[in-house]
């Protein structure tokens, strides 16, 4: 059974329970996701890689800690035909690099800005990658020129 059969198969089963919860720093109440919920926010995730020209068979590379979205991401990946490459946290610009090159990394996703900044420090020497997606942050004001077409948020 494959990843995208097994996800498909509980949800065909458990539609309306809850697949996972997260309470974010500062927050109260949980947030709360059903597999039904799931499986929609990985097909439209899935989708938004399809229609930014991610090649089949490529790679993207998600960095961040543990987050319903890092969790999307990955299964969106799969859902795109794409290899979802995690990168460690702790990983400085050079190691993001390396770890770009040699996976064929065509999209990063980052969790925030301080790893968003560890990208832009080596795109240049990246030119397979086409865009950048950020989750739990806004995008910095100071995005160079060249770049502002190419960075997003989810």
């Amino acid at each position: 059974m494959t990843l995208i059969e097994m996800l498909e198969k509980t949800v065909s089963r458990y539609p309306k329970n809850a697949a996972m919860r997260v309470k974010s720093e500062g927050q109260t109440a949980w947030k709360t996701w059903t597999y039904e919920e799931l499986y929609n926010d990985v097909r439209s995730f899935a989708n938004a890689l399809i229609s930014l020209g991610i090649n089949n068979y490529k790679a993207l590379n998600i960095i961040g800690f543990n987050d319903p979205a890092w969790f999307i991401t990955f299964f969106g990946s799969v859902f795109a035909n794409v290899l979802p490459v995690g990168v460690y946290t702790t990983n400085g610009p050079e190691a993001c690099k390396y770890v770009a090159e040699h996976c064929d990394c065509e999209i990063v996703v980052v969790e925030n800005k301080t790893h968003l900044k560890k990208y832009l420090q080596v795109w240049d020497d990246l030119p397979k990658i086409k865009f950048i997606i950020v989750y739990n942050d806004t995008l910095p004001t100071d995005l160079p020129e060249n770049r502002r077409a190419q960075v997003m948020t989810f």
